[in-house]
């Protein structure tokens, strides 16, 4: 774990939060490996489901089919043995600051019965604003709740390859699986210019220095990445890339996903049937 103390500076707490994501992005991946229920299925049958689900919690007029979705997605955290502190942390509270301030004008915005006065100001806040925000928070935790159930237990190349499987278009595979090695690439770059100028540094910097040397790394950053992705490029042209996406593990439908498939294509019959 990368800790620092708040008091040392801008540097210091940069590689410190630096260190954090690139924790977390470790994290995700020992959590893909773990001997739970959901890491146990077909990748295919992993991205078909949560397709389902997403689409039914967010389609859906009534809130308690949203809400027995929320509830199927908390059973599937627990029998995949995923941490709920995690979720609390990095989805529910996030979700819930984000879509609240976007749903929070609903409630006095929308036109229907008044319940409530703000006091002061006396704004009127109408019962189907309530519902209104209330379904908009609803529906985003829940397909928050089982994107983020789709990605901790699955591994990001097994992901991209299920993707295909569905036809999502080869160059949007290509873009994500890009995209997401840059990121921590260029994440470990930084933090190794980081580390590299902490080391040297004697006594605490102004402002003007660290604003100087936060441009710096953003110009030798686009600098390297700009060359090292024409390298890559290159390189995976001589090796014969041609977008699609393979690994060494292959996907074989087994008994628990074939029955998983029954199950979602019940659920998936019963979302429709009560929309």
């Amino acid at each position: 774990m990368f800790r620092r103390k708040s008091s040392f500076g801008f540097l210091e707490k940069t590689i410190a939060n630096l260190g954090e994501i690139l924790n977390h992005a470790d994290q995700a991946t020992l959590t893909s490996g773990e001997k739970g229920m959901l890491q146990q299925l077909d990748p295919r049958v992993k991205v078909g489901g949560a397709l389902v689900l997403i689409v039914g919690a967010v389609s859906t007029s009534d809130l308690w089919v949203t809400g027995a979705v929320f509830l199927f997605s908390i059973l599937m955290i627990a029998l995949s043995r995923l941490s709920f502190r995690l979720y609390l942390e990095r989805t529910w509270l996030g979700v819930l600051f984000f879509t609240g301030l976007i749903a929070l004008p609903a409630i006095f915005t929308t036109p229907g019965v008044t319940i409530f006065h703000l006091p002061l100001l006396h704004w009127p806040i109408s019962s189907q604003g309530v519902q209104s925000a209330w379904r908009l928070l609803a529906r985003a935790e829940t397909a928050a709740t089982v994107a983020m159930l789709l990605i901790l237990t699955t591994p990001w190349t097994h992901l991209l390859k299920s993707l295909r499987f569905f036809r999502l278009p080869v160059i949007i595979v290509t873009i994500l699986s890009m995209t997401h090695r840059y990121l921590f690439l260029l994440l470990h770059l930084t933090q190794n210019f980081l580390d590299a100028r902490s080391s040297r540094k004697v006594g605490r910097w102004s402002p003007s220095q660290q604003r100087e040397l936060t441009a710096s790394i953003l110009a030798v950053l686009l600098s390297r990445s700009l060359q090292l992705s024409e390298e890559v490029y290159l390189a995976m042209q001589s090796r014969g890339f041609t977008g699609e996406i393979h690994i060494l593990d292959e996907f074989c439908f087994r008994k628990r996903d074939w029955l998983s498939m029954m199950i979602l294509t019940t659920i998936a019959v019963l979302l429709i049937m009560l929309r």
